[in-house]
């Protein structure tokens, strides 16, 4: 069963070879919006005449979207459009044919392209975030709990995702969907600005919701934002919602398919 899996993981890193083209172009995209997002809070910082914005330096911010594009490899995924599209074209009856279940089958092949992404497009950013900005761990600890972070924060981002994209079952029309939930969700979990700038209404708002787990909490653990305790803690509430919508996918996956037959799947 592992070799299946991996193999999956490894057709996921092949697709993307036939995207070179648009895989540089987001390269070039992604440095461009850094240095929209240097000289931007440059000026900011330079004539607020302070060090601080809400608890971030100039480098910390720097250092938090420059991750925010290292999280970007993983959030932004179209597997629930995929879903869609096999529903519509009639080949998802390929992937239920097969011994490995729908979600294993296109959550290793989504690490596949997740992989094949941070070591060709997301690498260089990060390189240039230590040379140029001093992007730096808080400390050897909040490295490794980072790590353990963003490891949690990849499979949930894609079981949530899988979980969005099983409506498609039932929409006639899904990808006005995705592109409602990739928008507002990249707002949520902090990957337009940290959600430290809100106000504190929206953030105590905010932290009842699984959305931060994503992209806040794993970044802001590495920049050594939080205590060990808290990060542990909040390592623990990713796990908790991992195994929620996990548990979520389980409920929906035999109504989705009795949906799916009753249309003549």
């Amino acid at each position: 069963m592992f070799r299946k899996t991996l193999s999956f993981v490894r057709m996921g890193a092949q697709n993307l070879l036939a995207y070179k083209f648009e895989i540089s172009l987001f390269t070039i995209i992604s440095f461009l919006s850094l240095s929209i997002y240097y000289f931007l809070w440059h000026t900011i910082y330079s004539y607020s005449n302070t060090t601080l914005v809400s608890g971030f330096t100039f480098s910390q911010l720097m250092g938090y979207y420059i991750l925010t594009n290292f999280a970007g490899a993983y959030f932004w995924s179209d597997m629930d459009s995929r879903i869609s599209d096999r529903i519509r074209d009639g080949k998802l009856i390929v992937d239920l044919a097969r011994p490995a279940t729908l979600l294993k089958t296109f959550v290793a092949t989504e690490i596949g392209q997740t992989l094949f992404v941070l070591a060709v497009q997301t690498a260089p950013i990060i390189i240039m975030g230590v040379l140029l900005f001093n992007l730096r761990a808080g400390s050897l600890l909040s490295l490794v709990l980072s790590i353990i972070s963003f490891s949690i924060a990849i499979l949930l981002s894609m079981i949530f995702v899988f979980f969005v994209g099983l409506s498609s079952f039932w929409l006639t029309r899904y990808h006005g969907v995705r592109y409602a939930r990739s928008a507002l969700t990249w707002i949520l979990c902090g990957g337009v600005f940290p959600l430290a700038f809100l106000p504190q209404f929206w953030q105590k708002i905010l932290i009842i919701l699984p959305f931060q787990h994503f992209v806040y909490t794993p970044i802001q653990i590495f920049l050594g934002g939080y205590t060990s305790i808290t990060a542990l803690e909040l390592i623990g509430l990713q796990i908790m919602w991992l195994v929620i919508f996990y548990g979520l996918v389980k409920l929906a996956w035999p109504r989705a398919m009795a949906k799916f037959s009753a249309a003549g799947g």
